[in-house]
């Protein structure tokens, strides 16, 4: 599969995959860097 128009919401592993499974910015999901135990989701 070829996305054509993508981007990267984060530039840290754990966030950026929090960032395409919510749709939402690191800021707003609660996943703001690797060692965060806490993530929001919703």
């Amino acid at each position: 599969m070829l996305f054509r128009r993508s981007y990267c919401g984060n530039s840290i592993c754990g966030p950026s995959r929090a960032t395409i499974l919510t749709g939402k910015h690191s800021h707003m999901n609660g996943f703001l860097d690797n060692n965060s135990s806490r993530f929001d989701g919703t």
